[in-house]
């Protein structure tokens, strides 16, 4: 039993890591910016289009989206249905609090919808489809972000029912991460994306 409960420790703890890894900063740099020193500072996909541009973001998107589907994939062969939905959730805090930057990184956006992608592909199908759409009609990556995130907690009541509790913990993390854009787009101070490449 103490041995099973150390593997499981060791599984959080390498999930923690994983999902710490901050790519945003890491491709960033290999282009010779700082990418917490440019726009908001923020090490995600959204600022990362706006200082690096549409194509060097994708790169931190599909990175930011493979750590969450990682350590899914990785780890739920180890896990009960009890376990799992907890060990989801440690990879985003580890984007949200990567211990490289002092524990200020990005919102969690990218590494939810890896986690979701996992879990459920129709659900993430869903999520990218409402993303994608906000984000055209508004030029507000944060208004589709949150839109994703609420979608797909609604639909996962008929999609993926035993789901729901996770995606609701997930939406209220990434409500709280987003609570200076709320505050903007309530103020009408949110920035608008241009679609620069």
């Amino acid at each position: 039993m103490k041995e099973m409960n150390l593997e499981i420790l060791l599984l959080f703890v390498l999930a923690y890591f994983l999902g710490s890894i901050p790519f945003g900063k890491i491709v960033g740099l290999h282009y010779g910016i700082d990418i917490q020193k440019e726009g908001s500072g923020n090490i995600g996909f959204a600022n990362s289009w706006r200082v690096l541009g549409l194509k060097k973001a994708a790169f931190v998107l599909i990175l930011d989206v493979l750590k969450g589907y990682a350590c899914i994939i990785l780890f739920r062969g180890y896990l009960n249905s009890t376990q799992l939905p907890i060990l989801a959730l440690v990879p985003i805090l580890g984007h949200i609090f990567p211990v490289w930057l002092k524990f200020h990184g990005g919102k969690g956006v990218a590494t939810s919808l890896g986690v979701v992608l996992a879990l459920s592909p129709l659900l993430s199908l869903i999520g990218i489809i409402v993303w994608v759409l906000v984000v055209i009609a508004t030029k507000r990556p944060a208004i589709a972000s949150l839109s994703m995130m609420l979608i797909m907690l609604a639909s996962s009541f008929y999609v993926a029912d035993n789901l729901s509790l996770l995606l609701a913990t997930i939406f209220i993390i990434v409500v709280a991460t987003h609570h200076k854009n709320i505050s903007n787009l309530l103020h009408g101070r949110e920035p608008k994306i241009s679609w620069n490449f």
